[in-house]
């Protein structure tokens, strides 16, 4: 009897400091997890919008993002979502995603330029701290890549 409750005694012990060296996730306070999206604005060279305002030469009906599929390559269309600030701002977004190795921008039907996000998979013992970033954009690998989202959009020239 004696064995049994030393057993028994020994199992809830060892238990415990199993448990204990996990960590107690509920005392843990994790960041949010950055939100997979990728925003940008087309300005020209003076910094005016090409979307909207007295600079607009860019219809947002004729702003498409596709993107090239992993497992086969097919190209498929990625929904955007248009942001306006008054008459003079316009910032558009879309959902960045493993699925999809490459994305196109094409503006009136004509691929412009090209964007490889990468991913960083991080996880601690009670938290995701993963997270996407823009790794090249067209031919120009961007050094430590900008994690997204990126504040206040990514600014692409025209």
């Amino acid at each position: 009897m004696k064995n049994r409750l030393l057993l028994a005694a020994s199992v809830l012990f060892v238990s415990a400091v199993f448990v204990q060296c996990k960590g107690d996730c509920a005392k843990e306070d994790c960041d949010n997890i950055p939100p997979p999206t990728f925003s940008f604005r087309l300005l020209n060279s003076a910094r005016k919008d090409l979307l909207t305002g007295p600079a607009k030469i860019y219809d947002s009906a004729n702003l498409k993002i596709t993107a090239k599929t992993v497992s086969n390559g097919s190209i498929t269309s990625i929904p955007r979502l248009f942001y306006y600030i008054g008459d003079t701002i316009a910032t558009t977004g879309f959902t960045v995603n493993k699925n999809y190795s490459v994305y196109y921008l094409s503006l009136n039907n004509v691929v412009t330029d090209s964007m490889v996000f990468g991913f960083n998979n991080r996880q601690s013992t009670c938290c995701d701290l993963s997270y996407y970033y823009l790794s090249r954009f067209n031919t120009t690998d961007i050094s430590g890549g900008l994690v997204l989202p990126i504040t206040n959009g990514y600014t692409i020239t025209k």
